[in-house]
């Protein structure tokens, strides 16, 4: 599937791109980033049956920074063999609620796909600035 994202996203205040990765019972569980369009940043943490919530803002350079990785990105979906270890990316845009473009890939496939993993540690970045370094990995940094 290929992501379609209004371009640049932060003249499209009406959208929201949701950003999902990980497991809730695994490592650091599900994190799911929501950006708006207008900057608004949201990133829910679910993690052994407990929920983290955090709140901030993105600047305008950034939002489309966002949106500019998204744009016309090649999700190919979860088929085919994957790693023990392998979560799942999905990627939703939405309007007023409804998808109006989604996708989603196994994360390892950001080593073969330079977008993929420029999207991701982007998403990291993001993740880790809105929860004051409480997330994606806290202390420990990335686990390799």
């Amino acid at each position: 599937m290929t992501l379609e994202v209004p371009q640049p996203l932060a003249d499209h205040p009406d959208l929201t791109v949701e950003v999902t990765t990980g497991t809730e019972h695994w490592r650091a569980g599900e994190i799911a980033l929501v950006v708006g369009g207008d900057g608004s940043v949201d990133v829910l943490n679910r993690r052994a049956g407990k929920e983290q919530r955090f709140s901030g803002r993105l600047e305008r350079a950034a939002i489309d920074a966002l949106g500019g990785d998204l744009a016309g990105l090649e999700l190919p979906g979860r088929g085919g063999p994957s790693e023990p270890d392998e979560t799942a990316v999905k990627v939703a845009v939405r309007r007023d609620g409804g998808v109006i473009s989604e996708g989603e890939a196994w994360d390892g496939r950001r080593y073969e796909d330079g977008r993929l993993d420029g999207l991701l540690r982007r998403f990291d970045a993001i993740v880790a600035d809105v929860s004051g370094g409480k997330l994606p990995y806290g202390d420990d940094g990335p686990i390799e």
